[in-house]
């Protein structure tokens, strides 16, 4: 509120169901003739259905997102699975070699192992670098995921407040009373509608027609 001497004014919410009895309260404070009553409405409805369907949107984007890495963890462990069978079965022909190392004496069939561990050896390296790689993407993926589905929640959470925010204001009558003084004149006036003009014309015929019946006066002689 802000109050004067003369002028001032109340801003006002209240629940729009008791809103009825908040106006006869008012009313009732000074006679009908001290009120001017001005209603505003707004619609709403273009905002609500706006709202509705960023959050529609919102929600889809979000299922999307976690489908996407949910498939994501499925591709990756499919993908480690398969390169570390293979990694496992380079260890277990490695395995096989060194032994046949162990109890080979022959020069040219060693060569002939110590080769096939030279590339064996060569394709367990290329096997964990690819392993190494594919970790290396699954993760940033698997982050910038987590993120965008962090952002997601965030806007959808800010929406939803935008959403019971604007059910808070369609329940809700906000207003202003302005007072200001009036005059006794002002009071009569309310009262008594009088039009200036018109009360003057009046006058005026009513002087105008004295002086024109008016009698002349006699004089007796003594």
């Amino acid at each position: 509120m802000n109050i004067s001497d003369k002028y001032g004014y109340l801003n006002f919410a209240v629940p729009a169901d008791k809103f009825d009895a908040f106006q006869s309260q008012i009313r009732g404070l000074v006679g009908s003739r001290f009120i001017v009553e001005t209603i505003n409405t707004q619609n709403l409805l273009p905002q609500k259905q706006t709202i509705e369907q960023q959050k529609k949107n919102m929600e889809e984007t979000a299922t999307q997102l976690k489908q996407g890495r949910n498939q994501l963890n499925s591709s990756h462990k499919l993908i480690v699975a398969s390169i570390q069978s293979k990694i496992d079965r380079i260890e277990k022909d490695l395995t096989a070699l060194k032994i046949k190392l162990d109890v080979t004496s022959d020069p040219a069939k060693r060569e002939a192992l110590k080769a096939q561990e030279k590339d064996l050896l060569t394709e367990k390296a290329g096997r964990e670098n690819e392993l190494s790689n594919e970790n290396s993407i699954y993760t940033k993926k698997f982050n910038s995921l987590n993120v965008q589905i962090r952002d997601n929640e965030v806007a959808l959470a800010s929406l939803t407040k935008q959403d019971q925010d604007l059910i808070d204001t369609v329940a809700t009558v906000r207003g202003t009373i302005y007072l200001n003084w009036i005059s006794i004149w002002e009071v009569v006036r309310l009262y008594v509608p009088i039009n200036l003009g018109f009360l003057l014309f009046g006058a005026a015929a009513i002087v105008a027609y004295f002086i024109q019946h008016r009698k002349p006066r006699l004089l007796l002689p003594n």
